[in-house]
């Protein structure tokens, strides 16, 4: 699930990742409901998505990690927070399949 977006960051910083994860508070489990799905179309295949909606519970969850990854030094995309899971990425469909057939 997309939560913040990185972009390419060095393998040396994964750790302070993980570290911000971990510190990361959790109030039990939550429901997510998934909204929407898409595809955006890229060379070489094109990457699936499904979107999620909305939740307080997920947005204090997205809130925390950006606050806390942005005081870690990291560069963050600054746009809304759109909730999603990638399905595929460099996905390319045999035939004439469109997204809206699944």
């Amino acid at each position: 699930m997309t939560l913040a977006f990185f972009g390419e960051i060095l393998t040396e910083r994964i750790e302070k990742i993980i570290k911000v994860m971990n510190d990361a508070p959790c109030n039990g489990a939550f429901l997510i409901h998934f909204n929407e799905a898409g595809v955006i179309g890229k060379r070489g295949g094109d990457i699936w998505w499904i979107g999620i909606e909305k939740s307080e519970e997920l947005s204090h969850l997205q809130i925390f990690l950006v606050e806390k990854l942005v005081k870690e030094g990291f560069s963050l995309e600054n746009r809304p927070f759109s909730p999603n899971i990638n399905l595929g990425r460099s996905v390319e469909l045999w035939g004439d399949l469109e997204i809206s057939e699944f």
